[in-house]
């Protein structure tokens, strides 16, 4: 049975607490999956600028203290080695929103923060299962 495939991804948020909240729950996933996480903005441009990463997708937390979102979304999709991976926005705030903020040139999806462990790991399940590679 060949190895399954490991799903590297990266998550920018500022909150801690959301970030170890967000690990475990992939921990808990069925699926094998790598995520580099970052706490500020100017780090993960700095990284991934440098580094030959390539994430298969992008979760970010569009509310960050002192940035406007739009523009940091813009410019984490001006960077070559993320224009190709799916931008998928984390936030607790009215979806509708969001998606009316963000067309779909910008975004890949939208997930609403989950307060619950059980919650947010199944929501990490099925949108992996929603968005598995052939």
């Amino acid at each position: 049975m060949p190895a399954a495939m490991t799903t590297d991804c990266i998550l920018i948020e500022d909150d801690a607490d959301d970030v170890e909240f967000f690990d475990y729950a992939v921990s808990r996933l069925l699926y094998s999956v790598n995520v580099k996480s970052f706490n500020r903005l100017d780090k993960a441009i700095v990284s991934l600028t440098n580094d030959e990463y390539k994430p298969h997708y992008i979760f970010v937390d569009h509310v960050l203290p002192g940035i406007d979102g739009e523009m940091y979304i813009r410019g984490l999709r001006s960077l070559k080695s993320l224009t190709d991976a799916p931008l998928i926005i984390l936030s607790s705030m009215d979806p509708t929103f969001i998606k009316k903020k963000f067309n779909d040139d910008l975004i890949h999806d939208f997930l609403e923060k989950q307060t619950s462990l059980d919650a947010l790991t199944a929501m990490l399940h099925a949108f992996f299962e929603r968005n598995k590679k052939p």
